[in-house]
């Protein structure tokens, strides 16, 4: 009885259709937007459980970052001399302000993690374990 209930592998089709998403190639501005945004979510969500008296006053303005991504994908296949100026600029502001955003958030992590509270050690935590990918991406972003 037990024979019969296995399934034969000889029989099992699968469906291999490839379908075309919607998802972005990975760029360097936009993994360095996705940093903050990564960063910009735990200190939001900290910030609406009341733990804002563990924290440190720090703010992250990510509508600026937003921008600074938008306008370095709209110019980054212009021609002109002024544009490739322009995207060089906001490459290196987006650059440094993800950088510092990254600094702030190893302490926003020391900071939840050191607190009494178990929610916030939590937030502490899954902030913590996201901040070697993000040096990953900041240093590579700064190699090219």
């Amino acid at each position: 009885m037990l024979h019969e209930a296995k399934i034969n592998i000889d029989n099992i089709r699968t469906d291999t259709t490839v379908v075309e998403s919607n998802i972005h190639d990975p760029t360097d501005s936009s993994l360095l937007w996705d940093t903050d945004r990564t960063i910009d979510r735990p200190w939001t969500h900290a910030i609406d459980l009341g733990l804002s008296p563990v924290l440190p006053a720090f703010r992250f303005p990510p509508e600026k970052i937003r921008k600074l991504h938008l306008d370095i994908t709209r110019f980054a296949t212009s021609q002109g001399g002024r544009r490739k100026q322009l995207v060089k600029s906001r490459y290196d502001t987006l650059m440094t302000r993800t950088s510092e955003a990254l600094v702030k958030a190893k302490a926003i992590a020391m900071c939840l993690k050191m607190s009494n509270s178990i929610i916030a050690a939590v937030w502490g935590d899954e902030l913590a374990s996201y901040v070697p990918a993000m040096e990953k991406v900041v240093h590579a972003a700064r190699r090219r």
